[in-house]
């Protein structure tokens, strides 16, 4: 029955064993933390993701994990968005939103005001929306901030 092969189908995805870990991601995602950049899952997912990442071991590397299930709110909502930005506090205009869909992602971070959004895939795409390697969003978000530091008035930050 159509239950049954649902039932399979969410117990498979349930499985640490039935994802894999993008190349450079955790690498990429310490290297940021390390540099006092936060790093935050915001997910449109049922409540089994944090679970599902405790158990890849993915937690210990993220300083908010944003549910759409648990906050009660999807994206592209404001909802969703704005707690997303209380549990990081970090300024909507100093965050980088990564996802893999135009609407709920990049149409819905640019709704929240926040500063940057882009598209996701595992092999590159034809838009400057555009990312697929975690070393290099890690590297434009470390010179983004290596920028602010460097030349504070062309930023619009006191000095």
């Amino acid at each position: 029955s159509v239950e049954a092969m649902l039932d399979k189908l969410y117990e498979y995805y349930e499985q640490p064993s039935s994802w894999s870990i993008a190349h450079g991601a955790v690498d990429a995602i310490e290297r940021l933390r390390s540099c006092g950049v936060k790093v935050a899952v915001a997910s449109n997912w049922d409540s089994r993701l944090p679970k599902l990442l405790d158990a890849l071991r993915l937690t210990e590397h993220f300083d908010s994990i944003v549910v759409s299930a648990i906050v009660g709110a999807e994206k592209p909502s404001p909802q969703f968005f704005a707690k997303l930005l209380s549990d990081i506090d970090v300024p909507a205009a100093n965050v980088l939103h990564v996802g893999d869909d135009a609407i709920n992602d990049v149409s819905g971070a640019r709704s929240a005001q926040i500063g940057a959004a882009v598209l996701w895939s595992p092999t590159p795409l034809n838009t400057n929306l555009r990312a697929y390697d975690f070393h290099e969003l890690a590297d434009a978000v470390l010179a983004s901030n290596d920028a602010h530091r460097s030349h504070p008035r062309f930023f619009n930050v006191p000095s």
